[in-house]
């Protein structure tokens, strides 16, 4: 416990979490106490706060991702989760983060933001596998020039924009070494539709390990901005520290209510093999093509390609309407191109355009 509150920022160390009139969780047939409106302008129960944790969500969550609900935060999709952690454990001048490009861009954008250092470490190629964690480069800089020590690193497993994930013993060696020192931060925004379990499971043995789930990918609930920070009981308690009053709004919860009821997991699987049986298909066809370089392997539902000439290639597509997403400026990732999976039909429209 003492090693986690150590990295909390000084002054949230100290401070009492905010306790919203829904959050005491009383039960009563008036309700005269949070300044609301008593009349529904929508017939929808709308004049009233929701459940900053809404229990029939939270419960429905943890069981899926196998976890007690004390270790879950459910918040406005990833990136909240993102954007809370570096406001909780890192102070501009003080707490830093670290990162290992090429990889999600908000985590740089959300340290900018709160005005801390990011330091980054590159990934690399070794025994032969692409974008791996530099080990020996990440524990070696862990603090910046300016003597910024480094309290999260962010880990995208798999990775966004490469697809591939990354050596779990890896990041389980890392947990290990910056015990004390950094908590371990995975993203697993796009783990359902790869070949290796999530690391939930390791939270129980690793007090400094925090892994975010989401909704947004697999589920296809993107719009619904929905997402789970999963992590030992007391680093949530200290991302209460920061999270809003009421997070989730009425209508997300009844989205995901109806969700579970409807057997949204249930249907998980067969859209899942259904995606990864087009990623294979359009990664053979474009493999073939003499435009292409390369197609990275992916455990994603997207693939990164190489192209010889991937300017050309975007305004063409364009010009199409099939809108794909450049990644050439990012770090050694000259000439690449990320493409999501579509249906059928959006994938053929995509291989007719590059084949002509």
């Amino acid at each position: 416990m003492d090693s986690i509150i150590n990295l909390v920022r000084p002054n949230l160390r100290e401070l009492k979490t905010y306790v919203s009139a829904r959050s005491l969780n009383k039960k009563g047939s008036v309700y005269l106490d949070a300044n609301e409106l008593p009349w529904d302008s929508l017939g929808g129960k709308y004049n009233r706060y929701p459940s900053p944790q809404p229990k029939k969500v939270t419960q429905q969550l943890a069981s899926f991702y196998k976890v007690d609900e004390s270790q879950l935060s459910l918040l406005r999709g990833s990136d909240e989760a993102i954007d809370n952690l570096i406001r909780t454990f890192c102070e501009p001048g003080r707490g830093g983060i670290l990162t290992c490009p090429p990889t999600y861009g908000m985590y740089d954008i959300s340290a900018k933001v709160q005005g801390v250092v990011n330091i980054e470490v590159p990934l690399v190629t070794k025994n032969n596998q692409h974008f791996q964690l530099d080990m020996d480069g990440i524990i070696n800089n862990l603090s910046s020039k300016e003597g910024e020590q480094v309290h999260l690193v962010f880990l995208c497993s798999p990775n966004n924009p490469t697809g591939n994930l990354l050596n779990k013993n890896d990041i389980l060696q890392l947990c290990e070494q910056l015990y004390g020192k950094a908590l371990v931060v995975v993203d697993e925004a796009y783990v359902e539709f790869s070949s290796d379990a999530s690391l939930t499971s390791y939270i129980e043995t690793s007090s400094n390990l925090v892994v975010l789930r989401t909704l947004s990918k697999a589920h296809g609930l993107a719009g619904v901005r929905a997402g789970v920070a999963i992590a030992q009981k007391n680093i949530i308690s200290c991302l209460d520290k920061v999270r809003a009053p009421y997070p989730i709004a009425q209508p997300v919860i009844n989205v995901l209510t109806d969700y579970f009821a409807g057997g949204g997991f249930k249907k998980l699987s067969q859209n899942i093999e259904n995606l990864i049986s087009e990623k294979e298909r359009v990664s053979i066809s474009l493999s073939k093509m003499s435009i292409v370089r390369k197609v990275f392997a992916s455990d994603a539902n997207y693939l990164l390609v190489e192209f010889l000439d991937s300017h050309s290639i975007i305004k063409s597509l364009e010009s199409q309407g099939i809108i794909i997403r450049d990644r050439s400026s990012m770090y050694n990732l000259e000439n690449c191109i990320r493409i999501s999976i579509g249906t059928e039909e959006e994938n053929n429209l995509l291989l007719k355009a590059l084949e002509d």
